[in-house]
């Protein structure tokens, strides 16, 4: 169910091991997804898929969302990677990928009411682990309503909340809040769908 999407965010956040995100929502075929994971490792032009290969360890974590409309495509090469270099997939998808000692995870949206501001919730907690982690490379201000409005705003979604600290890179706690309502005025409604567009609120 759409409720699975992307549980594995809040365990990616927790470890220690290289993560690496691809958003497969405009990737259409197995060359465009060979292509995203080179861009990933950085490596241009892209090279085969045994060659990027390589260029995984054991423990690294691959985080894919959505996968599903590219799942008959990509699972082999999934399966490869598990199997040959015990790479970690985290991957939101509405069913199964058939993958070497797959685990199914399912995960509500965090809680934003259990604390006196959002920041202090248990969404926010995950929130200031994800923009605090080495990657993001530099400190950045979790100051302020900006910040509790982002929280407020993603519902305490894990994936949304990944997203919007990942844009906090190179945007304002503001800008973020800012592009997030531009999109958010014309989400309505419970339910998948509505996890879906929030997701691609924050990350348009």
């Amino acid at each position: 169910t759409d409720d699975q999407r992307i549980a594995a965010i809040s365990l990616a956040a927790l470890s220690s091991a290289d993560l690496r995100l691809i958003d497969l929502a405009p990737i259409r075929d197995r060359g465009g997804f060979v292509a995203a994971l080179a861009e990933s490792l950085n490596a241009n032009p892209t090279p085969s898929f045994e060659a990027l290969l390589r260029q995984w360890n054991a423990g690294d974590v691959l985080v894919l969302d959505p996968v599903e409309h590219l799942q008959m495509e990509i699972a082999p090469l999934l399966e490869r990677m598990v199997v040959a270099r015990s790479v970690r997939v985290l991957a939101a998808s509405r069913c199964p990928l058939g993958l070497s000692g797959e685990s199914l995870l399912r995960l509500e949206p965090l809680p934003i009411a259990d604390a006196e501001r959002p920041l202090d919730s248990t969404a926010g907690q995950l929130f200031r682990r994800l923009v605090g982690r080495d990657r993001i490379g530099r400190s950045l201000p979790l100051g302020g309503d900006e910040v509790d409005a982002i929280i407020r705003a993603v519902e305490g979604l894990p994936l949304a909340l990944e997203i919007a600290a990942a844009q906090l890179r190179h945007l304002s706690p503001r800008d973020v809040l800012r592009r997030l309502r531009q999109e958010y005025v014309a989400i309505q409604g419970p339910g998948p769908e509505r996890q879906r567009s929030l997701t691609d609120a924050v990350s348009t």
